[in-house]
């Protein structure tokens, strides 16, 4: 009781000044606080095939963006149906007509996009996923709230996992603690699962903290797994030792999608929103305790049911997309996320550049890839950069791990030539020593003779 009452004084001491005051004391006391006026979140929980008279109550939602696959950028775009259900189909045949228009507006200048690609996921799309449940049980929430998580854990598991996903299970409040490591075991994952409420938890908030236990666990998973960090709070984080951009980073290096949800009127706006969009993630806010049963569902088949539009962006930098659909005798319906595709420090890039068989003469359709890279290294010119060259199988040793030298070197000169300081750019060729695919099929050696830069400061 004695916590309690501390909890209550704390949340009307905060944002007293904001006018938030009662709703913060709804939520400590264990209520649910008043969403925002206009509140409506759409919880996927099943899949349809479009009709002729879809989009009648439609809408149309960028979930996530990709920036940095292949130079390439990737919407993950849903569209929606009565709030609850993944509208399949329309990517096929006549249906790809729907999709009317792609705006990319980067650094001040808008650029309609005429070549996007479109496409569902299918079956073979899905690999096994590797989930760290990483869940708040900070003094906020209460054993009641607490209780109602759990519940929506183990509905999870039972209904959505898949038999051979992987799950963790963490809990945390100024401490973190593993409750189960990562198992596709659903009876462990069941025994060792405590819903006790808040049990020997009940302190401050250290979210980070928890999101970086999360990482550890999946970063366990075996190859070919997606890693995904699901992480809620209903608080601010007061007591993490590890920093946002440190947990960026390090989801960043172990390739680990970090799905964040904010619940309740208490949370820190757009810190977990930004750790979300910096890994490929999905955020959602919610403020019903009810609704963990649903959002947790609804970002697990997001994952696994979604439209991808692929574009080659004009340049680097902070861009605002907008998608445009336009079914026939409907109005049109539209959606718009930012994103930014500076590339960060460690992330290795694939140039679009080209040479001809056993060259090392740049072709002209590269120099719009140079202009690129010139004009992002002029606008960061603390960016220092090492340039890749690669080559397929084919041919000597010697022969290759030359040839992939000088490809570097080619790319190198050109932006020397255009005025980046020749400090800033390391060229290396790494022959045939680091494939990316097999070399034993044409496609598979096509994409093993590729340039690349990894970027070795910002």
């Amino acid at each position: 009781m004695k916590k309690q009452i501390m909890l209550i004084l704390l949340a009307m001491s905060l944002l007293s000044s904001c006018g938030q005051t009662g709703n913060i004391f709804k939520q400590i006391i264990g209520q649910d606080p008043d969403p925002p006026e206009g509140y409506n979140p759409m919880f996927v929980s099943k899949v349809e095939r479009i009709k002729s008279d879809s989009f009648d109550s439609t809408q149309m939602v960028i979930s996530r963006i990709d920036p940095y696959k292949e130079n390439k950028v990737r919407l993950y775009v849903h569209l929606i149906e009565d709030g609850n259900t993944f509208l399949s189909g329309a990517a096929d045949g006549n249906n790809k007509k729907i999709w009317c228009q792609l705006i990319d507006s980067v650094n001040g200048e808008e650029h309609i996009v005429k070549d996007f690609k479109i496409r569902e996921s299918s079956k073979e799309d899905r690999k096994p996923q590797a989930i760290a449940m990483v869940m708040d049980h900070s003094g906020s929430m209460g054993d009641n709230r607490a209780k109602e998580v759990q519940s929506a854990v183990s509905n999870f598991l039972d209904i959505s996992k898949k038999k051979d996903d992987e799950i963790a299970l963490v809990k945390y409040d100024d401490s973190v603690g593993v409750e189960c490591n990562l198992t596709r075991d659903l009876s462990e994952l069941k025994s060792k699962f405590k819903t006790n409420g808040l049990g020997s938890f009940g302190k401050q908030t250290a979210t980070l903290d928890g999101i970086v236990a999360g990482i550890n666990q999946v970063s366990n998973a075996k190859s070919g797994l997606d890693r995904i960090v699901m992480v809620f709070t209903d608080g601010q984080d007061n007591k993490s030792h590890y920093k946002k951009d440190q947990v960026i980073s390090l989801a960043r290096k172990n390739n680990v999608m970090i799905c964040a949800i904010d619940y309740g009127v208490a949370i820190s706006e757009q810190f977990l929103e930004n750790i979300a969009q910096a890994t490929n993630g999905t955020y959602n806010h919610i403020y019903k305790a009810k609704e963990f049963n649903l959002v947790f569902r609804d970002i697990y088949l997001r994952l696994e049911k979604y439209y991808e539009i692929e574009f080659e962006p004009e340049e680097f930098g902070h861009h605002k997309v907008t998608l445009k659909l336009c079914p026939p005798k409907k109005e049109s319906i539209s959606s718009s996320m930012e994103f930014d595709n500076r590339p960060y420090e460690g992330l290795t890039t694939i140039l679009n550049v080209n040479f001809d068989t056993n060259k090392d003469i740049l072709k002209k359709d590269s120099y719009k890839e140079i202009e690129k890279m010139y004009s992002m290294m002029k606008k960061n010119p603390s960016m220092s950069i090492e340039l890749r060259g690669h080559t397929d199988s084919k041919g000597s040793k010697e022969k290759n791990l030359k040839l992939s030298q000088d490809r570097a070197d080619a790319v190198k000169e050109a932006l020397v030539k255009k005025g980046i300081d020749d400090s800033r750019i390391k060229s290396v060729g790494y022959g045939d020593t680091v494939p990316i695919d097999s070399n034993d099929t044409e496609e598979g050696r096509s994409k093993n003779r590729r340039t690349e830069f990894l970027v070795l400061t910002k």
